[in-house]
């Protein structure tokens, strides 16, 4: 899985400063160990524990920062 930005957003972390059980995301080396979830239904940090996002969840992240329906 590969996530790439043309120009970080300022405010891509904000959201795991927000969550205190995220807090492991914020150091760099961690966030960038991001793996697809067994099924493929998430993301996960730690193979499905408390860091983990479910993709349904990362659609309608991007949704809200996108003003309208992700593609």
């Amino acid at each position: 899985m590969t996530v790439e930005w043309a120009v970080l957003p300022a405010g891509v972390f904000h959201g795991l400063k927000s969550h205190n059980v995220l807090h492991p995301l914020l150091e760099p080396s961690r966030f960038a160990a991001a793996t697809l979830g067994e099924w493929g239904f998430d993301v996960t940090w730690d193979n499905g524990g408390d860091l983990s996002i479910a993709a349904t969840a990362l659609r309608r992240l991007a949704e809200e920062q996108a003003s309208g329906p992700a593609i």
